[in-house]
Order: C-alpha cells, then structure tokens, then sequence
C-alpha cells in the first residue's frame, strides 16, 4: 500500500488495511509442483564413534502471475500497477550433501563430543520464460474487480543463477567436571554464477 492513507494524510481517507490491490481474474492462480528427494545413513564404528551422510533435493517449478503496486497518482486515490508472469519457466533446485563423524572419547577427567564435518550444497534458480507490464489501474476507494486488463508484455526476463556453497565445521563440546564448554569452527565458502 502506498504511504499516502496508511501512515501519511489522505484528503480521500485512509486506505483500509485489507484492500486488494490485485484482481481476482488475474492474479491468484498459482501453480506450484514441487519434489523432494533424500536419504539419511548412518554408520556406528563403535560405541563411542559413528559416521552420518545425509543428501536431499528439491526440485521446484512455478507458474503464478503476481500483481505488484507501481505509484500513486495525484490525486491519492489512483494507483498504477504492474504484473509479473512467471509463465511454466521459473524453477529451483537445490541439492545438499552432508557428511560428519561424532566422536565421544576422554582425556584425563575432560569428556569430549567431537564433531567434524564437510557440506557441499547448490541452488539453481531458473528464470526463462518470465515476463511482465503494465495493468490497468485502480481506484483504492472504489476498487472494481474483474476488469483489470493487462498490457503487452514489456519486459521479459531469460536468467539461470547458479549458486555453489562448501562448508567446513569442527566442534567440541568439552565437559570439565559440571561445565561444559563449546568451542567450534566454521569455514563457509559460496560462489555464484549468473
């Protein structure tokens, strides 16, 4: 909602709270298909040691036209809108893999809880056949739903963003007598390709 008539004057009055400015006939269709994929293993070396690999994927495609304020015209009451069609090309993936050892051992009267680690994840977010301009305005104290007509598209978007992480952690929870410490370490690197 614009400032003018939520939390600035308005010589028309304020702006109810719950006013849509979308369309019904154009915004709210929705289509999200989404699937997940995983697993989870461990391994138990010994009482005391065990490994653990976990992987998942999530495969992510929508198809949705948003309606997105644009300005306020003088005289308060009208504002201009654009939209946004994401068409059937905008999709993510994101793919993680986790490996890690928990080891629990002593060192004189000092208990120990090791944890080391590596996690390689990607996220691919796909953009190609999105698009968008300009709707017909509307009246934010007379709103007319149904009649929104949109213009041709002016702008479209083709964009593939490639976004690679590596994480590296070392933690050891150290108990002397009834205090217990927590010292750790994490190397954190992303590379983004566009």
């Amino acid at each position: 909602m614009p400032a003018v008539g939520t939390v600035l004057d308005n010589p028309n009055g304020d702006i109810p709270e719950e006013r849509f400015i979308g369309d019904v006939d154009v915004s709210g269709d929705r289509d999200t298909n989404s699937y997940r994929l995983g697993y989870d293993l461990e391994h138990q070396f010994s009482e005391n040691w065990k490994l653990r690999n976990a992987f998942s994927a999530l495969w992510r495609k929508e198809d949705s036209i948003a309606i997105t304020p644009s300005n306020l015209d003088a005289d308060g009451r009208t504002l201009s809108r654009g939209y946004f069609d994401t068409g059937e090309g905008f999709k993510t993936n994101t793919y993680t893999l986790d490996t890690y050892t928990v080891g629990n051992f002593n060192t004189s009267s000092i208990k120990h809880e090791l944890v080391t680690g590596i996690e390689l994840a990607r996220a691919e977010t796909i953009n190609d056949e999105s698009f968008g301009g300009d709707v017909s305005p509307i009246d934010l104290f007379d709103p007319q739903y149904g009649v929104a007509s949109l213009s041709e598209p002016t702008f479209f978007v083709d964009t593939k963003n490639t976004q690679d992480s590596l994480g590296i952690y070392l933690q050891d929870r150290v108990v002397i007598y009834k205090l217990a410490l927590l010292p750790c370490f994490f190397y954190f690197k992303q590379n983004s390709q566009f």
